[in-house]
């Protein structure tokens, strides 16, 4: 199943450009070819995603991670995937019978369960474009409805498929077809595929009914049921699982690739990117730009057609890397509380891997090498990747800034800790160690890794790490996430109102 993963605000702005507020009846026959290829002025840039690294990075690192994907709730990246045949889908519903019009499907079983007995969330997303949407095909809430003792459908895949992921997918569906499209996935309280075509693709392998105690607000085997959908979703925190999705990072597009304008307007949230201040002629060229990577793949220049486009880079495999040999030593050396002996030894370790021990007969190997060799380490070479697309050579720009930020910091670190003057005194070294600290401590604010955000301690097996995820979580969580059994109460709703904690 082929499928193309896209942060929601992305294509909500992207595609507002032809299609917004454009409403697909069902049976409205799909245009059977794509449009013609469009010229545009704007192109992936290599220095502007440098100059945005951590967020490309975060948008790559993060990608089909619920986690992640819950605190960069961004928006601006679209991502090609492929989902094998075979695997399952579960979709809950008061209605046995198989869907008529583009419904969703639910990765986890337990957020199916959901919505085949008891009361839906609120219709609508949450702010920037996230996913939690009401259902395609109806009034908010027509297949989310109040289902007392509904059912639980389970499809399986027949055959390859290809998907969109956008919060409005009855219009997606129109606009996704004429590249062979069969719906979008999104993001909530778990990922969910909207299909827009339940006969095309899939085979119902059954539909039963769920006990009606399940949806029974005041029931044990409720209270269970909620806190087992958020333990199911959790176990996604740092991968969708067995397999299920793979992401083709070679093709992905990203308004973070283009020079475009992403301010956000809320001036209390310049972490998270909008679109809502780019101009709309540079919309309309990432929108074309997309078109053309769903028509045919970007080489450079040159245009081949989709089934011959080289295997993918996996870049995220590569953040993971990174993040793996840095993450937990970086908040340790930002902790003004480690002592001074540990710091020095963490710098060491850190830092020795790309120092020449022999570099006194070698001129050549200076600090600057080896930060090079630093920042180069986990970066693929050009012999695994001889014919780079346009977005390969954005995430490597990306990413190298990243790392090479990393590694400068660790090897300034390096010079006040373990290249002191033989002068040096106590105080002077006392200051270089907290000196070497707070620079640690705004790295880790620069790379804003979501590994950064974990419970600092793991939860007991009656509790869950929580953080906000549509249309759950408070604003406290958000920026402490915590363990939660599902019953304490969670505080203020992140979403402001359009959704409930």
């Amino acid at each position: 199943m082929r499928l193309l993963h896209l942060a929601a605000a992305a294509v909500a702005a992207v595609g507002a450009v032809a299609f917004d507020g454009v409403r697909a009846a069902p049976t409205t026959p799909l245009p059977p070819q794509p449009p013609p290829l469009a010229p545009t002025r704007l192109a992936p840039s290599e220095a502007v995603a440098a100059r945005r690294g951590p967020a490309v990075f975060n948008a790559v690192h993060d990608a089909m991670r619920q986690w992640g994907s819950s605190v960069h709730h961004n928006g601006m990246t679209v991502f090609p995937a492929t989902v094998p045949k075979g695997v399952l889908f579960y979709h809950g519903s008061p209605r046995k019978e198989t869907p008529k019009v583009p419904e969703w499907l639910a990765y986890e079983i337990e957020h199916a369960e959901m919505f085949a007995g008891g009361p839906p969330p609120p219709p609508g997303g949450p702010p920037g474009g996230g996913g939690g949407g009401s259902p395609p095909g109806g009034p908010p809430g027509a297949d989310k409805a109040l289902a007392v003792g509904g059912y639980l459908h389970v499809y399986r895949t027949t055959r390859a498929l290809r998907y969109l992921y956008r919060e409005r997918a009855d219009d997606l569906c129109r606009f996704v077809a004429p590249w062979g499209l069969h719906g979008v996935i999104r993001l909530e309280a778990g990922f969910e595929i909207i299909h827009c075509d339940f006969f095309d693709g899939l085979e119902l392998v059954r539909a039963m009914r769920i006990p009606p105690e399940l949806a029974d607000p005041d029931s044990a085997a409720r209270r269970v049921r909620d806190l087992e959908y958020k333990r199911a979703v959790s176990e996604r925190y740092s991968d969708i699982g067995a397999a299920r999705t793979a992401i083709d990072y070679s093709r992905a597009v990203s308004a973070l690739f283009f020079n475009v304008n992403i301010t956000n307007p809320d001036p209390t949230r310049p972490d998270l990117p909008r679109l809502a201040a780019a101009h709309p002629a540079d919309l309309a060229d990432i929108k074309a730009y997309l078109a053309n990577v769903l028509t045919k793949s970007a080489i450079d220049d040159d245009r081949v057609l989709p089934t011959q486009h080289p295997p993918s880079t996996d870049w995220r495999g590569v953040t993971d890397l990174i993040v793996a040999r840095y993450a937990d030593r970086l908040l340790l050396i930002a902790d003004p509380e480690t002592p001074p002996a540990v710091l020095r030894a963490e710098i060491h370790v850190l830092t020795a891997t790309f120092v020449d021990a022999e570099s006194d007969n070698n001129p050549a190997d200076t600090p600057a090498a080896a930060i090079a060799r630093c920042a180069n380490h986990y970066l693929p070479s050009a012999a695994l990747n001889p014919h780079p697309t346009r977005t390969d050579r954005a995430i490597a720009a990306a990413l190298r800034a990243v790392t090479t930020r990393i590694c400068a910091t660790l090897f300034d670190a390096r010079r006040r800790l373990l290249l002191p003057s033989p002068s040096s005194s106590s105080t002077a070294a006392a200051a270089a160690a907290a000196t070497v600290a707070r620079d640690a401590s705004a790295l880790v604010d620069h790379l804003a890794w979501a590994r950064f955000r974990r419970c600092p301690r793991g939860c007991a097996l009656g509790e869950v790490c929580v953080v906000p995820m549509w249309p759950f979580g408070s604003v406290d969580e958000y920026y402490a996430p915590r363990c939660s059994n599902g019953t304490s109460d969670g505080g203020k709703s992140y979403w402001g109102g359009r959704g409930r904690v």
